[in-house]
């Protein structure tokens, strides 16, 4: 038997959700579905409010999207915006899933891989094999955790509960058969507690027959369903994402600042929810920037890719910190493959990666000015960029295939043998 955990799954949509149903997708081709159950809490992201069916369960088992075996453990429902509430689902799902793990009989044969975001699943599965000698587990590094922890300035690295995290998780990755991280920055990390056959650089999976280029039809039929946001001689550029502390929201917002009076037809589509919604409202409301931005909640996938190709370019950034700086957004990737002109605020190997091959508009994180410049250049020049090799690296780097086929050759000596 194979558990694959993620403290989010369908029916919640977010990219640990997305990733963790990817992995089920590939296992279940090499390994049929029933060997596979999916270890999941009770959906109430991102707004706090449980799925109708699942009050008053403090365990429940249903059936995926795709007919897969769920068992969803409890989790107190919390909105996903300040850090106690937070904190508060993530650490009643880590002690949930310690009790799933701890108690439960395994085989030689049997493997749990366990996704990170929240880095709480980290310390549930190594407390749970200390108890459970039987238990081998595979961990599958989203961000490295606690250091993103304190990115994001939640902790302070030079105290105890961030030392004790690091030295826990450290632990937990010796103690792993196998470690997965989503970019060369973690591999870095994970290659100094595993040999390299058993460690993978396995990034996020592009599923292109969803985002994709939409036709010109399509594409203006949206744009006249949606008056208020795609008006004549507006420039929209849209970002499609959580509201997170590490987004870059803010800089922006510094940036479109600047530009207010400059270029008011430049107008920005932020689509998701998150912990600094509340913050982004303010600063749109103190700074006068009705008119240059709009906010929608969460929309279903097909109707971000509508969004996506409506617009004029797309957007994203990440937080000045060291911990973002190889991060590598999904959300840039989804952009890529629909085809669309990307602006963002971006350091490391993957902005250098987008410049060299002449696939997005690049700047500095953390400078407003510019970023200001840079939307005002390329706004003016829309379309210096050709999307189409974009397109081509995405298929060729970042599609389903190539991620099934890693995955399955990694894990398969992993699959049926024991230590």
């Amino acid at each position: 038997m194979i558990y694959l955990v993620s403290m989010y799954y369908a029916p919640v949509v977010n990219p640990p959700a997305n990733r963790m149903a990817q992995f089920n997708r590939c296992l279940s081709l090499s390994c049929g579905s029933e060997s596979i159950r999916v270890v999941t809490g009770r959906p109430n992201y991102p707004d706090g409010v449980l799925r109708s069916g699942f009050r008053f369960h403090l365990w429940k088992n249903t059936l995926g999207p795709e007919a897969e075996a769920i068992i969803h453990l409890y989790e107190a429902p919390a909105p996903f915006r300040g850090l106690y509430r937070k904190t508060l689902g993530m650490v009643t799902f880590a002690t949930s899933l310690w009790f799933f793990l701890t108690f439960r009989r395994y085989s030689r044969e049997d493997l749990v891989i366990v996704t990170s975001g929240p880095g709480f699943n980290i310390l549930a599965v190594y407390f749970a094999s200390i108890f459970n000698r039987r238990l081998r587990f595979v961990l599958d590094i989203r961000d490295l955790w606690p250091q993103a922890v304190a990115g994001m300035g939640f902790l302070r690295q030079s105290g105890l509960p961030y030392r004790f995290l690091d030295a826990m998780v450290r632990k937990a990755y010796e103690r792993a058969v196998a470690l997965i991280g989503v970019e060369e920055g973690i591999i870095d990390v994970l290659s100094s507690y595993k040999p390299p056959q058993n460690v993978l650089c396995l990034r996020n999976p592009v599923d292109t027959s969803v985002f994709r280029p939409l036709p010109d039809n399509e594409r203006e039929s949206f744009r006249q369903e949606h008056p208020s946001i795609f008006v004549d001689g507006r420039r929209v550029v849209t970002y499609c994402g959580t509201f997170a502390t590490y987004s870059g929201l803010p800089n922006l917002l510094a940036a479109l600042a600047l530009l207010s009076k400059a270029r008011p037809d430049i107008h920005f589509l932020l689509i998701g929810q998150g912990e600094i919604e509340g913050e982004l409202r303010s600063t749109i409301e103190k700074d006068r920037l009705q008119r240059q931005v709009t906010i929608l909640p969460f929309q279903p996938r097909e109707d971000c890719v509508k969004f996506i190709n409506a617009g004029d370019a797309c957007f994203a950034a990440l937080k000045n910190d060291p911990v973002f700086e190889s991060a590598t957004p999904t959300k840039v990737l989804e952009y890529l493959a629909c085809g669309m002109p990307v602006i963002a605020a971006l350091d490391g190997p993957f902005a250098h990666k987008l410049k060299e091959g002449q696939t997005a508009h690049i700047c500095s994180r953390g400078n407003p000015q510019a970023l200001a410049d840079l939307l005002s250049k390329v706004l003016v020049e829309s379309g210096q960029i050709s999307t189409s090799d974009a397109r081509s690296l995405i298929e060729q780097e970042y599609g389903v295939s190539t991620f099934n086929n890693n995955l399955s050759t990694f894990l398969e000596p992993l699959i049926g043998s024991a230590e």
